[in-house]
């Protein structure tokens, strides 16, 4: 297959100002998920490092602000800037790990949004590949977690959202998919498909 690359990307913060304030919020955590996935992943390296640590901190400073308020120019541009920081870190790592390698095939048999998937995945992630991860690196990222848990929580149950729902006649092939899902390799911790299905049980409500 031939990978088509563009030339040119440009990013027009003034294209977001009218993005709702749930959908800011959960793209939001898409590019932070992206940054955090990166930055243990088991090929991570300095380079990698550095660009998906800006961006956390950058999202865990300013989404909160974005959120409340998306007319805020400033905070679209960081927002815009830390999204592509996390996509620049991307590109030096091979895969991200089971948040995207669990979270992009679930939204195939959920159809939830991307971004509040991952929110769900967040702790039972990192909580799997605590033991895996050097001590530096999780206290380096925990403030960043605590922030962006705590604003994802808040916004969920003010909002009323809804739990992610998968069957559980889904749980075996959705475990099957995420197993061999790319992103999945780049897990600083090996897994099988049961840690698998372990972690979607303490993520979603499983029907």
């Amino acid at each position: 297959l031939q990978t088509v690359m563009p030339s040119i990307a440009i990013l027009d913060p003034e294209l977001t100002l009218t993005l709702p304030p749930f959908t800011t919020l959960l793209t939001g955590i898409d590019a932070f998920s992206h940054a955090l996935e990166c930055y243990v992943a088991k090929t991570a390296n300095p380079i990698t490092d550095s660009l998906a640590l800006l961006s956390m901190e950058m999202v865990a400073q300013w989404l909160g602000r974005v959120v409340a308020h998306g007319d805020d120019l400033e905070a679209r541009t960081v927002m815009l800037e830390a999204s592509m920081l996390s996509g620049g870190s991307m590109l030096g790592v091979e895969g991200l790990g089971l948040m995207h390698g669990i979270g992009n095939v679930t939204g195939g048999f959920t159809h939830d949004d991307h971004g509040l998937i991952l929110a769900r995945l967040l702790d039972p992630v990192i909580a799997f590949n605590e033991s895996a991860i050097p001590k530096d690196k999780l206290k380096k990222i925990k403030p960043f977690t605590d922030v962006v848990r705590e604003l994802a929580l808040t916004t969920f149950e003010e909002l009323n959202i809804p739990q992610v729902k998968l069957t559980e006649q889904d749980l075996p092939l959705m475990a099957e998919r995420a197993a061999v899902n790319p992103n999945s390799r780049g897990n600083p911790r090996s897994f099988t498909q049961e840690d698998i299905i372990d972690i979607a049980r303490q993520s979603f409500q499983i029907l």
